[in-house]
């Protein structure tokens, strides 16, 4: 079974995607189906200025948000609000 590691980090890329290998290294391997995924949000700390997204994906304790700029950055479950 593989070793799962998380890093505490967001990640932003210019073209607003998340890298998909780089994704594989900070969250678990599978993303989980689950009810609150296009579900809109608040981050509870700024990231460069926004607060307001959707979520997009959903590993365990580790969320994917698209915040408003189009940036999609990682925050642990306990930093959002979801609306």
């Amino acid at each position: 079974m593989p070793t799962n590691t998380f890093r505490s980090a967001f990640i932003h890329r210019e073209n607003g995607k998340l890298d998909t290998n780089l994704k594989r290294n900070i969250m678990y391997e599978y993303e989980e189906d689950t009810e609150i995924i296009g579900a809109h949000c608040t981050l509870l700390e700024p990231y460069r200025g926004y607060t307001e997204g959707q979520i997009v994906a959903d590993y365990g304790i580790q969320l994917v948000v698209r915040i408003t700029s189009g940036a999609e950055i990682v925050a642990y479950r306990d930093e959002v609000i979801i609306l």
